[in-house]
């Protein structure tokens, strides 16, 4: 008996019957012999719990899966994970399905019996895991599925994939806080784009801004958003949209509101929600942010974003961008002296709050600690406000290290003198 024929121990029979692998494998197998449900039910198990375990809604019994091994004609090895095949029949699944969603548990244990499968495919299963990642807020294995990502990309003859790799690793790393990181991906992604089509070229380089501009490096931030206007010049659709947005996050960072504003009304003016809704809310969350942030800002204008945009939060927003909506709101709700409405959206976020990126995070913090200083609670404030300082100027986030020693100063002169 080969190795490959070989029964399947205890252990071996747990993974034959992993749904929905098992599902997909056993409807396979039917199909290929030509025969209905019914047939292969054959009055010994419901046809219903056939479908039941095609789909991957049922798990298998020992005796089932006796049986129907006997049924098609089969032996236990043929449900024995095929490696590089199983990879690409699960990428084949994902890519034909309706939605497009993977499961990133079942996708990374195919990776890791797939070892051997050709560098492209490997590729495409480690970018559709990365994106899984980045939904569900696992910061550290986006990393390390990403930086696998951008190893591998060296040995492809695709300058395309390897920019891709490099960008969105720089994302990841500007979430997670390491800014110094994330512009040397960015650039580094930047630099390998430079003979590929302007779209390529236009996202590092939007990454490359917002990193800059969020260290403080000012002048680097507004040199690249310029060389951002210039490369998208003429450009139609998202692309332009997005550098827009880019270019209006700088311009707000180097003390320019009006300008700002200015570009992002000109973003939110060229999209229309029939051409992409889930940017078209992500804009609206970006305008509100802004508006926030203007001097002096404008909480009504910021509310006015948010309330266009509750709609497709209902219907397209995914966790990160209903997290993003709380922050915006209870900041919103602070800047009007509604502290009711503050600490209630801030209490909204709990569960859900740790999908915001890093800096968004430290907003959320720098908010509660505010609401503790109306509160007339200035010590513990104070102490909350110095460990975000601490973390801000490690991450290098130059402007909310600035804000937090400001306020911290603040509350200290305001604080009453001892007698």
């Amino acid at each position: 008996m080969t190795t490959s024929e070989r029964a399947p121990g205890e252990g071996d029979l747990a993974d034959l019957l992993q749904q929905p692998r098992f599902g997909r494998q056993l409807r396979a197998f039917r199909l290929e012999r030509g025969l209905s449900q019914a047939e292969v039910a054959d009055a010994q198990i419901s046809t219903a719990y056939l479908s039941r375990l095609e789909s991957g809604a049922r798990q298998p019994t020992v005796k089932v899966f006796e049986y129907l091994l006997e049924r098609l004609g089969l032996t236990a090895a043929a449900f024995r994970p095929a490696g590089r095949d199983q990879l690409s029949t699960l990428l084949a699944t994902v890519a034909s399905s309706d939605t497009g969603t993977v499961d990133a548990a079942e996708l990374a244990r195919s990776l890791q019996q797939a070892r051997s499968a050709d560098p492209a495919t490997r590729w495409q299963a480690l970018w559709l895991l990365s994106r899984a990642q980045d939904q569900a807020a696992q910061r550290e294995d986006e990393l390390v599925t990403l930086r696998e990502l951008v190893a591998l990309s060296e040995g492809l003859d695709a300058p395309e994939l390897r920019v891709r790799s490099l960008n969105q690793l720089a994302r990841c790393l500007r979430a997670t806080g390491d800014l110094v990181s994330a512009q040397e991906a960015a650039a580094a992604s930047f630099a390998a784009a430079q003979q590929l089509p302007v779209a390529e070229q236009a996202r590092p380089l939007m990454t490359l801004v917002s990193t800059e501009a969020e260290m403080g490096r000012t002048p680097d931030a507004l040199a690249h958003a310029a060389e951002l206007e210039e490369l998208v010049a003429g450009a139609r659709g998202t692309l332009a949209v997005e550098a827009l947005w880019a270019a209006a996050a700088v311009r707000i960072r180097a003390g320019g509101s009006a300008e700002a504003v200015r570009l992002m009304e000109q973003a939110l003016r060229q999209l229309d929600s029939q051409d992409h809704l889930l940017l078209w809310l992500r804009l609206r969350l970006a305008a509100a942010s802004l508006y926030l942030q203007t001097n002096p800002s404008d909480p009504a204008r910021a509310e006015h974003w948010l309330a266009e945009a509750e709609p497709a939060l209902r219907l397209v927003g995914q966790v990160l961008q209903r997290a993003e909506f709380g922050m915006l709101r209870a900041i919103a709700a602070f800047q009007r002296d509604d502290l009711a409405g503050a600490e209630q959206a801030c209490a909204d976020l709990e569960g859900i709050e740790h999908h915001l990126t890093f800096r968004d995070l430290l907003r959320v913090r720098i908010l509660r600690n505010r609401i503790l200083l109306r509160h007339g609670r200035t010590a513990e404030a104070v102490d909350g406000l110095r460990e975000l300082a601490t973390a801000a100027q490690h991450a290098a986030i130059a402007d909310l290290t600035a804000e937090i020693w400001q306020t911290i100063a603040e509350a200290l002169m305001s604080r009453p003198s001892p007698p």
